[in-house]
């Protein structure tokens, strides 16, 4: 079965799946088929001895990595007949990578988490004050820069983003050596706060691993720690996608596996489609990748999506940039024998309006033609460079609010990507209402004093503070033209006034997200299943995750604080940071028009692509004066660092210019935008941006990209009298959107379904509690303990002790419970130890991963507590052991799906079914409360029945309200039943 792995294969792509020997480098163009020739590349390497836990593959985002492992997991059961072991293969981001590892290998790592680029703001807001700046931040060139007064969420982006520019380049000591005192100061103060609180962002995590592995890091000092050594014996292919937007530190990861750990590396990749620069992506890694690890280097150039017409478009939108290269290959059309895919005249076309009212008119009249001739939405995309026309902040014209205001009007279903614009709707501001009317429940005279987070030019209102909150609610029936959308209002003001905020004075007691899903479960929109009532709810679900962002840093303060400094987030922070609720959905595709920008296209593709405000000011648009002592980015801030220490910025930073507007890097965005398309593409420009107040505006002149683009003889203008047909399209399946469950999740959908859509369509957020974090740090026990016996260690009394106070987190607790909860869980480890000591050389794996593929692009993966040996009439056997605590039942734990999904996955990881199920309950160390029972073939076999039904459910967004057993314990009972 192996040979056919290359069937169906070009020279080139069966090239690359035999190198298996030497370095690699593939050169792909867009729609050549990459995903393919990686996944039969691993695939080959596995059939040739390779064991599949010594191979690690790289992915730019989380949606390309679930893609690549359901192909990779499909492909091994077709061509090798098994995925035995492919559950210790690595298939993820960068940074889920090095936080897995570090957390595998290294116990003081295990308590911490990553915060994303919002949270990291969050992070800032809280440890950056006037009084106690933790972080570095006050006093910098970004803080008093004359240009950034009274912008500090805009502040807070350039030092967080300075910072992980600095972080990036940290090991490289030939930049390093040249950073002011100043500036170390500031970044070792950031760095700190993070790691006193547990926190890595994105760029300090990817220089902690690089802390870890280099032997010459300042950590190590010419040494190869026993971390390192593990983690370079442990990886020996590697496999990195999108490798023209690696960054510095990501091409250094990649050759200390290659130096230290003697990895085989492969990189795909294309630089024409380097579009990330601004987050420090440089091209040179590709370019200069085949010289410096001496490997063989493929160029996939055919594409086999698009027809010759976008072919022949996107080389005459890049060939510019290659006019002294003369060793450019151009990319070609690929024979795909059983497509119809063909041109058409018509297909290809530009045109110029008068203003962006009538592109916009022209935009949903082409639409809804498409749409005629049965093209799915979802196989239309709406491209923007920007998202709006200004000039020197003064917006002239919002095109993607004007183009949805146009497709509203229209009837055509829409969703917009990357925009963030929650705030713009009017739930958002309803939920920021009941906030700013818990504020002056403990600011009631508006004193400035009291409110020295508010905007000093707060608009006097003088209506009551439940009136004006109650009015909020119902501008959304108003919106959304569906009177009594929210009946009920009256309920939830009423309920809210009534509360007794004098006795709600520390922070455990205000609890944020608690009061926000106290207060919208009154109203009719929670239970009226209208498609206005599913936007609402999405929206409101995503407002949800601005108070758990709020409260992850702020919880544990004074209630009076907490309610006064959200008020300061909502107004100088959170507008603009969130998308609208929808776009979040992993699980369900809308058949909806995409408006999204260019940067969120990529790896995407469409039947129909529109690229619409294609004027010389907006795309390329132009470089700007920079001044000094003017910050407009991070780059400026080195630059002002740099110039204060008599410096350069460009001898701090690698890649510096790449930081920068460059004409260059604008084509490969636009080569991007274009590539995107497979059959339909429509350019056009209006000649004035102008929004109709009466001033003069300039002139547009059409971009030089259009006009390049304009020497293909397939660039035609718009022709009105065409019609389109259905002779020649794509083929168009219904997507199958990869669906990843893991057993928290089975387990939500298993108690009750609409649970599991509150949390994972809608977003709601389960409120945080004192001792969450527990159940985890006994895990973490556990785990480390089953470790130690695993690799023939035994432990001592203060041993076992030092692995509880090292698992210790719990982030919401007090003082006081945070010491109880220590005693606690020593007490249990001593117990569990004195218990099960004498059968430590039966361990046999703890936190075993686990990853089930069920087909049609379904995945379960999760981790299983321990496996063991055990006597069993006479006989050794092998058991599956989940640890339990918190008084919950064995028989009934043991009698859930999870357990069974244990043991299926346990049997596709090892090749053979473990004998028993077990369940051992920590808080009866003497064992009287466990449960054990014998694995049975028709019970694994129920359950991937129940598992596939689970998905396809999902999938149909069928989740009704389960029948009542689970409301009691349900942390967002409130949403489903209307008190």
């Amino acid at each position: 079965m192996v040979d056919e792995i290359f069937q169906g294969l070009t020279p080139k792509q069966e090239e690359a799946v035999r190198t298996l020997d030497q370095n690699l480098e593939i050169v792909a163009c867009a729609g050549a088929g990459k995903t393919k020739t990686i996944t039969l590349r691993i695939i080959n390497l596995i059939a040739s001895g390779v064991k599949p836990e010594n191979i690690v593959a790289i992915t730019f985002t989380r949606k390309a990595a679930q893609e690549m492992k359901s192909r990779i997991y499909a492909a091994g059961e077709k061509y090798l007949g098994n995925t035995i072991g492919f559950a210790g293969m690595f298939i993820g981001t960068i940074d889920a990578f090095c936080l897995k590892m570090l957390q595998d290998y290294e116990p003081k790592y295990a308590k911490f988490s990553v915060l994303d680029e919002i949270q990291t703001k969050v992070f800032m807001e809280k440890y950056h004050t006037k009084n106690n700046d933790r972080t570095g931040f006050s006093g910098s060139v970004i803080d008093t820069a004359n240009n950034l007064r009274g912008r500090y969420s805009k502040k807070l982006d350039i030092y967080v983003g300075m910072m992980s520019m600095l972080n990036n380049c940290y090991f490289n000591r030939s930049y390093r050596s040249h950073w002011s005192d100043d500036l170390n100061r500031r970044l070792n103060a950031f760095n700190k706060c993070l790691r006193d609180n547990k926190y890595f962002d994105y760029s300090s995590l990817i220089r902690e691993m690089i802390e870890c592995l280099d032997p010459n890091s300042d950590r190590n000092q010419g040494r190869m720690s026993e971390f390192a050594r593990k983690i370079f014996d442990k990886v020996k292919y590697l496999t990195i996608d999108e490798y023209q937007d690696s960054n510095p530190p990501q091409e250094y990861l990649a050759d200390l596996f290659y130096t230290y750990g003697h990895a085989n590396l492969c990189v795909v990749g294309d630089a024409d489609q380097t579009i990330y620069q601004f987050r420090g992506s440089d091209e040179s890694n590709i370019l200069e990748f085949a010289d410096k690890y001496n490997a063989k280097k493929i160029h996939l150039k055919h594409d086999f999506r698009s027809t010759a017409a976008i072919v022949d478009i996107a080389n005459q939108s890049i060939i510019e940039n290659h006019r002294n290269d003369a060793g450019y290959e151009r990319m070609e059309v690929g024979e795909v024998p059983e497509s119809r895919l063909a041109y058409e005249e018509g297909d290809t076309v530009h045109e110029f309006f008068a203003d962006f009212n009538d592109e916009s008119d022209f935009i949903v009249e082409r639409i809804q033609k498409l749409h005629e001739i049965g093209i799915p939405l979802s196989e239309i995309a709406v491209l923007f460079r920007k998202r709006r026309k200004n000039h020197f902040s003064e917006i002239w014209v919002d095109f993607q609010e004007e183009l949805a205001r146009k497709l509203k009007n229209a009837g055509i279903p829409y969703i917009v990507e990357g925009l963030n614009n929650l705030s713009n709707t009017p739930e958002y501001n309803a939920s920021c209402e009941i906030f700013r009317y818990i504020q002056k429940q403990y600011y009631p005279d508006n004193n400035p004093q009291n409110n020295a987070f508010l905007p000093a030019n707060t608009v006097q209102d003088n209506r009551t503070p439940e009136d004006r909150l109650k009015d909020a609610w119902l501008k959304i029936e108003e919106w959304y033209n569906v009177p009594g959308l929210v009946d009920g209002i009256e309920d939830s003001v009423d309920e809210l006034i009534t509360k007794n905020w004098d006795n709600i004075r520390f922070g455990n007691d205000f609890n944020m997200q608690q009061i926000y899903q106290d207060f919208i479960c009154h109203m009719a929109f929670v239970e009226s299943g209208d498609a206005a009532a599913e936007i609402l709810l999405y929206n409101l679900g995503k407002f949800s995750n601005v108070i758990a962002d709020f409260e992850r840093m702020f919880f544990c303060d004074s209630a009076d604080f907490k309610a006064k400094r959200f008020i300061s987030h909502l107004n100088l922070v959170a507008d603009g940071l969130y998308p609208e609720g929808e776009e979040d959905n992993a699980y369900i595709r809308t058949d909806a028009v995409r408006l999204m920008t260019i940067h969120q296209s990529k790896g995407l593709e469409f039947t129909a692509v529109f690229i619409p405000a294609l004027a010389q000011s907006i795309f390329p648009g132009s470089t700007f004066l920079r001044k000094p002592g003017k910050i407009y980015g991070p780059i400026d801030a080195i630059d002002e660092f740099a110039s204060a220490a008599g410096g350069n910025g460009a001898d701090w930073v690698p890649n510096h210019d790449g930081f920068l507007w460059d004409a260059a890097a604008e084509r490969k965005m636009f080569y991007v935008a274009v590539t995107r398309a497979k059959k339909y593409l429509f350019l056009s420009y209006s000649v004035s941006y102008d929004p109709g107040d009466g001033l003069d505006r300039e002139t547009e002149e059409s971009s030089e990209f259009l006009d390049e683009i304009c020497r293909s003889d397939y660039v035609k203008e718009f022709d009105e009298t065409v019609d389109y047909t259905t002779d020649c399209l794509p083929l168009i399946e219904g997507e199958v959107i990869p669906i990843t469950l893991n057993f928290s999740l089975l387990s939500n959908y298993f108690d009750c379904p609409y649970r599991f859509k509150l949390s994972n369509f809608y977003g709601f957020v389960q409120p945080y509690t004192t001792a969450q974090g527990y159940g985890k740090m006994l895990h973490e026990i556990m785990m480390h303990i089953h470790r130690e016996w695993i690799e023939g260690n035994t432990l001592t009394h203060e041993q076992i002790d030092k692995i509880a106070e090292d698992a210790l987190y719990l982030p919401f607790a007090s003082e006081t419970q945070i010491r109880t909860s220590l005693e606690g869980a020593k007490s249990c480890a001593q117990a569990y130890v004195a218990q099960n000591a004498a059968d430590a050389d039966k361990m046999i794996a703890a936190e075993l991963d686990i990853n089930i593929e069920m087909g049609d692009g379904i995945s379960v993966n999760g981790r299983i507590d321990l496996v063991r040996k055990i006597e069993e009439d006479g006989k050794e056997s092998v058991a599956i052991v989940d640890l339990k605590s918190a008084g919950k039942d064995a028989e009934q734990c043991l009698n859930a799906e999870q357990l069974k999904i244990y043991a299926l996955g346990y049997a596709q990881m090892v090749g053979k079914s473990a004998d028993y199920l077990m369940i051992y309950n920590l808080d009866e160390p003497d064992g009287s409360k466990n449960a054990k029972e014998e694995i049975r073939q028709d019970a694994i076999d129920q359950v991937q029945v129940k598992i596939k039904s689970a998905a396809e459910h999902i999938r149909n967004s069928d989740l009704p309200r389960c029948v009542g057993a689970m409301c009691e314990k349900c942390y967002v009972k409130g949403l489903c039943r209307r008190a």
